[in-house]
């Protein structure tokens, strides 16, 4: 069984288990979707969120692979937060990543709660934004 199986319980679709591949999404308020994704090769949890959209003239949008720059928002050790840019469709991620074996009930939790207090901050800073003259 997975940690997250463990954090929120099994995941399934009627009788049927669902596969752990496949990110788990949870809702916070009306508009905020956490994503949280396992790597068991890795022992990590890596927690998501879209922050919103860069334009489509950016330059970020010429690379060939994400832009992603470190953050220094870690909660504990092992751990790593980032912003990323996806080269593709220019969607700004903040990922915060963990060792799984860190992720009991309550640090998980507390993890979600900072994850979620920093998205909203990250987006009300890429809100008012000011473009470049």
């Amino acid at each position: 069984m997975s940690a997250l199986d463990n954090l929120l319980g099994p995941r399934r679709n009627g009788d049927q288990p669902v596969s752990d591949e496949a990110p788990r999404t949870l809702l916070l308020g009306d508009d905020m979707l956490l994503h949280l994704q396992e790597d068991q090769t890795a022992e990590r949890v890596t927690l998501y969120s879209v922050l919103g959209r860069v334009p489509r003239d950016a330059r970020l949008l010429e690379r060939d692979e994400p832009w992603w720059c470190a953050l220094d928002e870690v909660t504990h050790d092992g751990a790593r937060a980032m912003l990323c840019v996806d080269h593709i469709d220019g969607d700004i991620f903040l990922v915060h990543e963990a060792p799984r074996a860190r992720l009991d009930r309550v640090a998980f939790g507390e993890w979600l709660s900072v994850h979620a207090h920093r998205h909203l901050h990250w987006r009300a800073l890429l809100a008012n934004r000011q473009p470049e003259a």
